[in-house]
C-alpha cells in the first residue's frame, strides 16, 4: 500500500499517533496529512499544525479555528473595535469566516451582529464553505440588511478625556530612503520610542512592525517601514540615534519592541540588542522609585501626568496605506506621552546611572548631563467624563463614547 493511501487510511480510523509514527520529520508528508485532516477533523489538523510547525493559511477550515478563538478573546477588548477589526482581516477568509462565527455565537441575541454577520456574509461570499451551515441558514432567514460607514478621520483622541496633541509639535513623516537620508536628527539627549504592528489574528504568527515613532521635545518622526525597499539608509540612520549613548531612548516595554524588530529584520544592525545603547524603560522605572507595578503606558500617563491615553487604534491594520489621520495622531501620542512621563519622574526622583541601560544591561559608568529640558505642554480633549471614561458608554463599532453599538450612526 502506498503511503499516501496508508495515511488516509490511518486518518479515515482517526489512528492520529500512528499518523505521527509514519511521518516522523517529514514536513512533506505533515503537510499531506495535516491537508486529509483539514478536510475530516480541522482541530487535530490544528495540534499538527502547531506540533510541525506549518503555515496554517493553506488549510482555511483549520486556520479558521485559532482565527475564531483569538477574534472572541480581542471582542473582550474595549479597545478593539469591530471597524478596525474589519480593516486588519479584510483580506483573510478564514478570519473573515471566524468574525462570523464568533458573531453569532457570542452576540446571537443582538441585532446588530446579526446585522453585521449578514454583511460579512454578502460580502465575503467565499466564507460560506468555512463556517457552520445552521449558522448561514440562520441568519439568511433573518434578511438583516446592512451598510457599515467610515467613522470620520479626525487627527485627535476619539475616546474622550485623553490626551491631544501639542500645539508647538511638529510631525515628519518619512516614508521613503531619499526623505530619511535628508532627515536632519534634533539635537536632543532625550527621545520617546516606540513601534506598531498589525495584530496578528490567529497567534501562530507575528507581522513585521510597520511603523517606528521618534518623539523629541517638540517634533515627532515616524518612519514608514513599509516604504523602504533598500533599508541600508534606514538602518544607517537609527544606528545613528540607538548607539548614541548622548541619547536616551525612553519607551515601555522597550526590550518587547526591539526584539520584534529584531526579528522582523535580522539584517539590520540598529535593531540588535548590543547596539541600543542608553535607555529607559519607564515601567521599571516607575517599580523601581514608586515600588508598584504601574502596567502600560495609559496607567502610568494617569499615575505621573493625568489624564488617559486614547487607545482607539491600537489594535488597527498598520499596513494599509495611507494611514488614517486618527492612527497618525495615536502613534505620535504613544511617544509624546511617554517623553513626558519621563521628564515629570525626573523632577520628582534623583536618577542614577543604574537607571539607564546600555544593550539591555544595566550600565554604572558616569551619570549623563540631564540639561536643560522642557516640560511638554498639551491639554486635555474637552470631556465631562475625564477620570470616568472607563465607565462610560463605548460603541463596540466604532469606539466612541455616548452610544452603544445597538445605536451605532455608522451601521445602517
Amino acid at each position: 500500500m502506498g503511503r499516501i493511501n496508508l495515511i488516509k487510511l490511518l486518518v479515515d480510523n482517526q489512528a492520529y499517533d500512528l499518523c505521527k509514527q509514519l511521518i516522523g520529520q517529514n514536513l512533506e508528508w505533515a503537510a499531506l496529512t495535516t491537508s486529509y485532516l483539514a478536510q475530516q477533523a480541522p482541530l487535530v489538523g490544528l495540534n499538527f499544525v502547531k506540533e510541525y510547525c506549518l503555515d496554517p493559511e493553506p488549510y482555511p477550515a483549520i486556520a479558521i479555528i485559532p482565527k475564531r478563538e483569538h477574534l472572541t478573546r480581542l471582542l473582550k477588548d474595549p479597545d478593539f473595535t469591530l471597524y478596525n477589526c474589519i480593516k486588519i482581516i479584510y483580506d483573510d477568509i478564514p478570519a473573515i469566516g471566524g468574525l462570523f462565527e464568533c458573531l453569532l455565537t457570542t452576540y446571537n441575541e443582538e441585532p446588530w451582529a446579526r446585522k453585521i454577520s449578514y454583511f460579512l456574509l454578502n460580502t465575503y461570499s467565499d466564507i460560506s464553505g468555512l463556517i457552520d451551515q445552521d449558522l448561514i441558514r440562520f441568519i439568511n432567514s433573518t434578511q438583516y440588511a446592512c451598510v457599515l460607514h467610515e467613522p470620520p478621520d479626525l487627527f485627535g483622541p476619539v475616546t474622550q478625556g485623553c490626551w491631544n496633541w501639542p500645539q508647538t509639535f511638529q510631525l515628519i513623516f518619512i516614508a521613503n530612503e531619499k526623505q530619511m537620508e535628508a532627515l536632519v536628527w534634533p539635537q536632543e539627549a532625550r527621545v520617546g520610542f516606540d513601534s506598531e504592528w498589525k495584530v496578528s489574528i490567529g497567534e501562530l504568527s507575528q507581522n513585521k512592525p510597520a511603523l517606528i515613532q521618534l518623539a523629541f521635545c517638540e517634533q515627532v518622526v515616524l518612519i514608514d517601514l513599509k516604504g523602504f525597499k533598500d533599508k541600508k539608509v534606514l538602518d544607517q540612520r537609527l544606528f545613528e540615534v540607538f548607539y548614541n549613548e548622548n541619547i536616551v531612548k525612553i519607551g515601555v516595554n522597550l526590550k518587547c519592541d526591539l526584539k520584534i524588530l529584531g526579528k522582523s529584520f535580522p539584517d539590520l544592525k540598529c535593531f540588535k540588542f548590543e547596539n541600543f545603547r542608553r535607555y529607559v524603560d519607564l515601567a521599571n522605572l516607575h517599580t523601581r522609585y514608586f515600588e508598584t507595578e504601574p502596567g502600560g503606558l495609559s496607567n502610568l500617563s494617569k499615575m505621573h501626568i493625568g489624564g488617559s491615553v486614547c487607545k482607539n487604534e491600537r489594535f488597527s491594520n498598520w499596513e494599509l496605506r495611507p494611514l488614517r489621520n486618527s492612527q497618525l495622531h495615536y502613534a505620535s501620542m504613544d511617544a509624546i506621552i511617554s517623553l513626558s512621563i519621563y521628564f515629570k519622574i525626573e523632577k520628582q526622583v534623583k536618577l542614577d546611572e543604574s537607571d539607564f541601560c546600555i544593550g539591555f544591561k544595566q550600565n554604572k559608568s558616569e551619570s549623563p548631563d540631564k540639561g536643560e529640558l522642557k516640560p511638554i505642554k498639551y491639554d486635555l480633549c474637552k470631556s465631562k467624563l475625564n477620570e470616568k471614561v472607563e465607565e462610560a458608554i463605548r460603541c463596540k463599532y466604532c469606539g466612541k463614547f455616548g452610544h452603544l453599538v445597538g445605536r451605532c450612526p455608522y451601521i445602517e
